[in-house]
């Protein structure tokens, strides 16, 4: 995924009083594209959050580092989050809006914290281990190497599943309600 003619820094910096990295990019619209009415798009704005904390208490401190670049509350915007999911193979990827956390707490965490459900997820495959108790080590473990090289960018050339997810997350960028 590259982003030419981007503005502002793709590398998160640690922003301490709000307990996450953030970065904010500008990315320009893509040439001769137009919205239902036949107007030019603007410039997708991009806020990209990672908390430092644990991930089931994630929803607080993503609402407090947005409130310090965003001019309204958060549940206006656009949210996207990135999710691991038990339920989805390895390398592949499901986008949703709304629904059920399915389990997951750090979706919960965000639903509690915005107030709603209503925000897009990317559910992204990590498969599922073969007994239960084997859940939370495999969630936590290593990635295999081709999962690595899948997620892996590098000197502008991303790995297939970063290519994919960044597609989706431009098309939700640019999509008109």
């Amino acid at each position: 995924a590259s982003t030419p003619g981007a503005t502002g820094s793709p590398t998160l910096l640690l922003s301490k009083s709000h307990r996450a990295y953030t970065a904010l990019i500008t990315l320009p619209a893509p040439p001769d594209s137009t919205n239902s009415q036949g107007l030019a798009l603007p410039p997708l704005e991009l806020l990209f959050i990672k908390p430092r904390a644990l991930m089931n208490i994630s929803g607080p401190p993503i609402l407090s580092a947005a409130a310090a670049f965003l001019p309204s509350p958060l549940p206006t915007y656009r949210v996207v989050t990135l999710q691991d999911d038990l339920d989805l193979p390895s390398l592949s990827h499901k986008l949703q809006r709304g629904g059920s956390p399915r389990g997951h707490n750090g979706v919960r965490s965000m639903e509690k914290a915005l107030g709603t459900r209503e925000f897009y997820r990317v559910r992204l495959g990590v498969g599922r281990p073969e007994r239960k108790e084997q859940v939370a080590a495999w969630v936590m473990g290593a990635l295999e190497r081709d999962d690595v090289r899948a997620c892996e960018y590098e000197d502008g050339k991303s790995g297939e599943l970063v290519r994919k997810v960044w597609e989706e997350v431009l098309r939700i960028g640019w999509a008109e309600d």
